[in-house]
């Protein structure tokens, strides 16, 4: 039989739709036997026997396994506008079974275009995670957030959205208790939440690799941008959402490749609508003087 791979996703009934567009897309270019955890607190059975019965559509030697949360588990970890269901990758290790070993934790608004079985049999060369270097980091802000979260300043910060995990290992040498601790130690620093912990509790224990193909950060991506290292990533980071009206990118073909079969009326719905907005948006740009956009632009200099 092939190897089964574990996989945890975080949600709440906003993002049923992209999550299962998320799994449906591993689904597609892994055959192998799929266990999607999903840690919840408030979805609704109609919301769980949708996706069970989606992944049981594209393979049926795959299965759904609900995590119910406490919805007030995390209430002393700041929102800024986001969901408190981001807070729930903290808790995988503790909330698998112990049986399980190694999972990887995938954001809702990723897409798996390839096989990930080199990435999740990945070595952990004795760190707890795998893992790539933020975006942000690398450009230019979250040095800042160093010092404010006790990260020592030769350490690297990552991203949250992609993550290995050896379960064992960190059963082992991390304490929920000190997750809790750090949250509430740090509350008023927490800018990127759960992502600010990890590094927090994680940042010497992480193995980094390659962002560009797994975790590539399709927000950097635009017409006037070259596109060709999206072809060779295996995990696609869609930071703007190709599933709504408003997105402004070039790769929402990628994204609904995956999700049009099953959500044929909200892909047509999305065409529609990100059609007339791009055309609104165009004119607006047309009554727009020359001078204000180019102080716009010296702004991101």
């Amino acid at each position: 039989m092939s190897e089964k791979i574990n996989i945890a996703l975080c949600m709440n009934s906003k993002y049923v739709f992209p999550s299962l567009v998320c799994m449906i897309s591993v689904l597609k270019n892994n055959p192998n036997p799929i266990v999607f955890f999903i840690l919840y607190s408030d979805l609704s059975e109609k919301e769980i026997s949708l996706m069970s019965d989606a992944i049981k559509k594209y393979n049926p030697s795959s299965i759904l396994r609900p995590v119910k949360i406490d919805g007030d588990v995390f209430k002393k970890g700041p929102i800024n506008g986001r969901a408190k269901e981001a807070y729930y990758r903290l808790l995988i290790p503790w909330f698998l079974p112990d049986d399980v070993s190694r999972c990887l934790y995938l954001d809702s608004d990723i897409i798996v275009n390839k096989s990930l079985l080199p990435y999740y049999n990945l070595s952990f060369n004795g760190k707890a995670l795998v893992a790539s270097e933020d975006i942000g980091e690398i450009i230019f802000f979250h040095k800042k957030q160093h010092s404010s979260l006790d990260i020592p300043s030769e350490f690297r910060y990552f991203n949250s959205g992609v993550l290995l995990f050896d379960l064992d290992f960190i059963r082992k040498n991390i304490d929920l208790k000190d997750i809790f601790s750090y949250i509430e130690k740090k509350h008023q620093h927490l800018k990127f939440l759960d992502q600010d912990v990890l590094n927090g509790i994680f940042y010497d224990k992480v193995r980094l690799i390659s962002g560009s193909k797994y975790n590539y950060p399709e927000v950097l991506i635009n017409p006037i941008v070259s596109n060709d290292g999206i072809r060779d990533a295996v995990f696609i980071h869609f930071f703007q959402k190709p599933w709504k009206y408003n997105y402004r990118g070039v790769n929402h073909g990628i994204w609904w490749k995956y999700g049009r079969d099953i959500f044929r009326k909200k892909y047509y719905f999305f065409c529609v609508n990100n059609f007339f907005y791009r055309k609104t948006l165009g004119l607006i740009l047309l009554f727009i003087p020359i001078s204000l956009l180019k102080k716009i632009g010296n702004l991101f200099k």
